[in-house]
């Protein structure tokens, strides 16, 4: 029987409403990295963050939409390799505009991300 690796530090959260899954890969109240998928035509409800979110597209599309009340006032398509940072408590959502392709992206937090990780982990771990 071959023998087991290190343990991973990874946690798989599948998001509800089959939206695609979270992967957190490294968190504390200072720094929080992880993985999004988007299924194709999903997307977030609208939200804020209570840090920064800085944002790396991987593959596939994100788009996002950005909110004054429950008016879209801005969008912002990413393509893979393309970066941005949605400031702190700025209204938003990502959205996948494709029909076929998941989106794929990183995201780092600078920052008490704690309380925000504590509700991604009340979703079903898959791994």
């Amino acid at each position: 029987m071959p023998e087991k690796g290190p343990r991973t530090q990874f946690e798989i959260y599948e998001m509800p409403e089959g939206r695609g899954q979270v992967i957190v890969s490294f968190a504390d109240k200072e720094h929080s990295i992880g993985v999004m998928t988007l299924n194709p035509g999903k997307g977030l409800p609208v939200h804020t963050r209570p840090v920064d979110e800085q944002l790396v597209q991987l593959a596939g599309l994100t788009r996002l939409d950005y909110y004054e009340e429950d008016t879209v006032v801005e969008q912002v398509l990413l393509q893979p390799n393309e970066t941005t940072v949605v400031l702190a408590n700025r209204r938003h959502s990502h959205v996948n505009p494709s029909d076929t392709e998941p989106s794929l992206i990183m995201s780092r937090f600078d920052g008490d991300f704690s309380e925000v990780i504590e509700n991604i982990r009340q979703n079903k771990r898959i791994g």
